[in-house]
């Protein structure tokens, strides 16, 4: 049984840690999508709050697995939602992007959960790297755009 205390109490190391994480290469990936998860947040300017999904993408690529040295290097893709009377707005310039992740899927227009379309569905993304806002020595990758996985 994991006992907290005991853990942070009896660690001892040898070497140094890492203070930057190196992200997956800039590229094209073949990816899974593993998980899903729904917040809210509020908007910076107090109006209300975004309704936002996570996407997480399991990339099963060599380049990515030996740039990072990770078994599974993630991806994280988060769409901000429109919702309109509690529910998911469809219409002109309405959830695009999660349009998107449903066309990748083949499942753009099916009636349903839409989420549950997407659980477990490979996608093709295009990755980008790009430095963080707020400290540019940090760097991220970014989906840049999502696509059928072929």
């Amino acid at each position: 049984m994991f006992n907290p205390q005991e853990f942070l109490s009896q660690q001892n190391t040898d070497g140094k840690f890492e203070t930057q994480f190196t992200p997956i290469p800039a590229g094209e990936y073949i990816g899974l999508i593993q998980k899903l998860d729904a917040k809210e947040q509020s908007k910076p300017d107090g109006s209300g709050v975004w309704t936002i999904v996570d996407i997480q993408i399991q990339i099963d690529d060599a380049r990515a697995k030996d740039a990072t040295g990770l078994p599974n290097p993630m991806i994280k893709d988060s769409l901000f939602l429109d919702i309109e009377n509690g529910k998911l707005a469809t219409g002109k310039n309405k959830n695009v992007a999660l349009g998107r992740y449903l066309e990748a899927v083949g499942a753009n227009g099916q009636p349903g959960n839409p989420f549950q379309h997407l659980q477990g569905k490979m996608v093709k993304v295009q990755c980008v790297v790009e430095p963080d806002k707020k400290d540019s020595t940090k760097l991220y990758t970014r989906v840049k755009a999502v696509g059928k996985a072929q």
